[in-house]
This record gives C-alpha cells, structure tokens and sequence, in this order.
C-alpha cells in the first residue's frame, strides 16, 4: 500500500466569509512517502476558487 499524505499552502489568512478568496499564490501538494516526492497542484487558472472558510468548512480549489 502507498503511503501519501497530502496538504496545501496559501497566502491568504483563513477568514469565514460568503465566498472563496485567495490569490493563485495558493496551492495543494501530496507527499509519496515511499518514492520520497512532493507533487505540487498549482493553479490551472480555469478559475478562481481558491480557498473557502466557514463555521463548517475549510476548502481549497474547487471546480474542475
């Protein structure tokens, strides 16, 4: 079985709000423990769903 773990990074504190917000500055990776590797998910700029807070949710990245 494959290890992995994954995470993001942004620049934008997290803040409740309405809606997304962030910049293209933020990004998910996933870490392969076994082949030692991170791989980044950068922005694809299909959009600009970038990062989600609210009382219930954290989210980064959305769409497709």
């Amino acid at each position: 079985m494959t290890q992995e773990v994954f995470g993001g990074f942004t620049l934008t504190e997290w803040t409740p709000g309405p809606s997304y917000y962030g910049t293209g500055g933020c990004y998910l990776y996933k870490v392969d423990m076994e082949q030692e590797e991170v791989k980044p998910f950068y922005w694809t700029h299909q959009n600009t769903l970038f990062q989600y807070c609210s009382s219930s949710t954290l989210a980064m990245g959305g769409g497709y």
